[in-house]
């Protein structure tokens, strides 16, 4: 126990004598710091009393030092500096030297300007100036005359060189199957802004030297290959020519090459992407050249068998070139994969529609075809050929549907019930005072170019076609001496479609028969003007089937 009390003893004595060291360091510490500081803060104040009289560190005035010098030293510095001045331009091969004297340089020598410079100065705020230099420019110490500088810079070779390279900023090119950077040219054409200003501060600050290439005297580009937003900029464009585009008008397939989507991309003075217009429209047109049908001849299966082609007019395709150029740039802007058909003014497709108006001038004769099946045939009165007002071939549109209107000529008004027209005043419309329709009795009273209608089929007209509805005018040589023909094949026709028209049952047995002994007695000719055989036929063998179903016996009587 004693052994332990003794240890206890020792180490307290131990901690009192580290804890008396400590003390003592402690306070040496402070004492020192606070000598430190009272050292600073005289500095401090010495020299805040210092710049009350004496410019600030990294001061210049006019472009003369002025770090800690009074405002006389300053002015005899500039003084010093201002006699015998010249400004000398450094040129691409050559350097002019002007004086004092040829630029009209002046000098003031007025403490009070320098006084004011230092009247600015807060003495206590100099550390600052160790850290922001201090720059004091002014006309009112140094002045020059800017009509002689003017005159001077005019007349440098430089300046007067006819042999100009002009500046040309970095920009995108497409080479090879890639966008890349095509880098800036430095030309050599002077910019009269910027050397005046850089003389003018030179001189101000008194520097003897301008380098006109060196201080950026010449235009300069205002992109440069280190533009981020041109670096950008092509790797956006190389992203969108690497684009699908494909166009599937009616069913066929139209590219846009690589090649020629790079044409319709380019960059603006800031690299920013930009579209050609002049090169997207010119693909367009090419576009249209190709597939634009409209004004072009259309071919049909023609009533009266066989093909006809009927000459131009507004029936067809066209493409809507503003909304294409539209669509185009739309499509390059959302960067994805294009398959898609042309946009249109006028879409006709490329294949007989299944509805339209066929009119054969030859034969004085219409049909109406509708979802692919005659129904309508009528002789018609056509255009007056002896007094040259014709109705024009061609192929076209229903433009609207009109009931109870009234057609205007120079020299007559005449009101119908049903009128569609379908070009340039021309149309179709019922003619109640026609006595007779067909054969040759339009060069007698044919009309003012439309087709004229007996009103019974007019109206049939009227409530099957619709605005849009194709009207294919045209001549057949051969079919004005068919006229017999014609009669039994159109008569045919409607009976055919007659039968069709309900179900058919055992009680159609007569009617079937008798149409099959009519068709054996039909020409050759006639024959091929018949559209709807076929729904003979088929009518036959529903008859047929019938009869096998009620064990009737099948006979061939008529057929």
């Amino acid at each position: 126990m004693s052994l332990n009390k003794e240890n206890t003893s020792v180490e307290m004595k131990e901690q009192t004598k580290a804890k008396k060291i400590h003390f003592h360091m402690t306070k040496k510490a402070w004492i020192v710091l606070g000598v430190v500081l009272t050292a600073l803060f005289v500095v401090y104040i010495g020299m805040s009393l210092f710049f009350e009289k004496h410019f600030f560190f990294r001061s210049t005035v006019n472009g003369v030092n002025a770090s800690g010098a009074t405002a006389e030293k300053v002015m005899q510095e500039i003084e010093a500096q201002s006699k015998g001045y010249t400004l000398s331009i450094q040129e691409a091969k050559t350097k002019e030297k002007f004086s004092q004297k040829d630029l009209g340089i002046s000098v003031k020598s007025k403490q009070e300007d320098f006084d004011q410079y230092l009247g600015q100065q807060n003495g206590f705020l100099w550390l600052g100036s160790l850290f922001s230099p201090k720059k004091y420019e002014s006309k009112a110490l140094v002045s020059y005359d800017e009509a002689k500088l003017t005159e001077k810079l005019k007349g440098l070779q430089d300046v007067v060189n006819t042999d100009i390279t002009e500046t040309q900023d970095a920009v995108a090119v497409y080479d090879n199957g890639k966008f890349k950077i095509q880098d800036e040219v430095y030309g050599n054409r002077v910019d009269m802004d910027a050397l005046q200003k850089v003389c003018a501060k030179a001189i101000i600050n008194l520097q003897d030297t301008v380098n006109l290439k060196a201080d950026k005297c010449y235009v300069q580009p205002s992109v440069t290959k280190d533009s981020d937003t041109l670096k950008t900029a092509v790797d956006n464009l190389n992203k969108k020519v690497g684009i699908s585009y494909t166009y599937t008008p009616d069913g066929g397939s139209e590219s846009i090459p690589k090649d020629t989507l790079a044409g319709f991309l380019t960059t603006n003075a800031k690299g920013e992407i930009t579209y050609n217009d002049d090169a997207i429209r010119a693909f367009v047109s090419t576009m249209g050249e190709k597939y634009n049908t409209v004004g072009k001849p259309f071919t049909i299966n023609s009533s009266w068998g066989g093909q006809v082609t009927v000459p131009g007019g507004t029936y067809g395709n066209k493409i809507d070139a503003d909304k294409e150029v539209s669509k185009i740039k739309s499509d390059l802007d959302a960067g994805k994969d294009v398959s898609r058909d042309f946009e249109y003014k006028a879409h006709a497709g490329s294949s007989t529609p299944s509805t339209y108006v066929e009119v054969n001038l030859t034969a004085q004769h219409m049909y109406v075809y509708k979802d692919g099946q005659q129904v309508i045939s009528s002789d018609v009165v056509t255009g007056n050929t002896t007094k040259g007002t014709i109705t024009h071939v061609g192929s076209y549109y229903i433009a609207y549907k009109e009931k109870d209107a009234v057609l205007r000529g120079d020299n007559y008004a005449t009101p119908v019930a049903y009128w569609m027209p379908f070009h340039n005043g021309e149309g179709l419309h019922d003619a109640t005072w026609q006595p007779s329709f067909g054969g040759t009795y339009y060069r007698v009273r044919g009309s003012h170019g439309c087709v004229n209608l007996p009103k019974s089929v007019a109206a049939q007209v009227f409530n099957t076609v619709s605005s849009g509805t194709p009207v294919f005018v045209y001549e057949m040589a051969g079919t004005e001496n068919n006229a017999p023909n014609v009669t039994d094949a159109n008569n045919f026709v409607n009976d055919v479609n007659t039968l069709v028209a309900s179900p058919i049952t055992l009680d159609s047995e007569a009617s079937i028969a008798a149409l099959e002994k009519r068709w054996k007695k039909l020409t050759p000719e006639a024959q091929a003007m018949v559209t709807n055989y076929a729904s003979l036929t088929d009518a036959r063998a529903q008859l047929d089937a019938l009869k096998v179903a009620a064990g009737i016996p099948l006979t061939t009587e008529g057929q």
